[in-house]
């Protein structure tokens, strides 16, 4: 594209050359016309003074004819005037014969000049034919390689556009598994400390069971409500360690959630990476 403007000035030169290579031949031409007009010129004067010489001469036989009858009174004078203007006549005659040779002469040189002239022009025209055929190639040239770059921009933009669009996308999911990421960890670190709550009321629960036990068979007989209140001991341990069951059965839940979230967070990343490097060496094959 920036050879344009060389194009455009050998373009405007050659026009140029063209136009002074004509306008030389048309003054050729013109010159030429008005040479053949004085060279018809020419030849008419001399014509017409040939004709006047051989009236003049026929004149000067029918002079001579009088004369003889009239016993050639002042013969000497007459002829002397006739053949002064025969002279005079002839004199004009090579005035007109060497102006005629001259203007032959420069007839030919501009002949010569004219065909010369046609030469240079033929030649320059075919030169500027072949320069003009040549300019429109690479011009043609140009404007499909300037196509096709403005093709490749509009894809390389569209993809760009449509990479930026899977970023976003790919971003905005990463930030909502770090959340529930996030979230699940606070929600395992309270199951955790109600686990750790549950093992101790157990564990408190259990020594007082085994205390409730020991006096058990002392209290047995004594007191029937120790014993229905060791029956509903038993119950709250019973209810105590399905709840543990149940809690225990619930982190074990949270725990695999927690992992699966993890494996589908490395393979999004891993997913993500990957398309950004396929991404990546796309672009790089189509602008190479």
């Amino acid at each position: 594209l920036q050879d344009m403007p060389d194009f455009e000035r050998r373009f405007s030169q050659v026009n140029t050359m063209l136009d002074q290579t004509r306008s030389e031949t048309d003054d050729l031409h013109r010159t030429i016309a008005g040479k053949d007009a004085e060279l018809m010129q020419e030849r008419n004067h001399r014509l017409r003074i040939e004709e006047q010489l051989r009236q003049q001469l026929s004149n000067q036989k029918s002079i001579e004819e009088i004369h003889a009858l009239d016993n050639k009174t002042n013969s000497n004078e007459k002829f002397d005037k006739l053949l002064e203007t025969y002279n005079q006549l002839r004199e004009e005659h090579f005035v007109v014969l060497r102006r005629e040779n001259e203007s032959k002469k420069e007839l030919t040189d501009f002949n010569q000049q004219f065909t010369k002239l046609k030469e240079d022009s033929t030649k320059k025209e075919n030169e500027f034919n072949q320069n003009y055929e040549k300019l429109n190639n690479e011009i043609f040239q140009l404007r499909q390689t300037n196509d096709e770059l403005q093709d490749r921009i509009q894809i390389l933009t569209t993809e760009r556009n449509d990479f930026q669009s899977i970023t976003i996308k790919t971003n905005e999911r990463i930030r909502e598994i770090e959340h529930a990421k996030q979230s699940f960890e606070e929600r395992l670190k309270e199951l955790e400390s109600d686990k750790s709550r549950l093992h101790s009321d157990k564990f408190t629960f259990e020594q007082k069971l085994k205390e409730a036990e020991g006096e058990r068979s002392d209290l047995f007989h004594q007191n029937r409500e120790q014993e229905e209140n060791l029956i509903d001991l038993i119950h709250e341990r019973e209810v105590l360690e399905q709840k543990v069951i149940d809690l225990e059965e619930t982190i074990r839940e949270w725990a695999q959630k927690f992992i699966d979230i993890s494996d589908r967070q490395k393979l999004m990343q891993a997913n993500h990476e990957n398309l950004l490097k396929n991404l990546k060496r796309q672009y790089k094959c189509k602008v190479y």
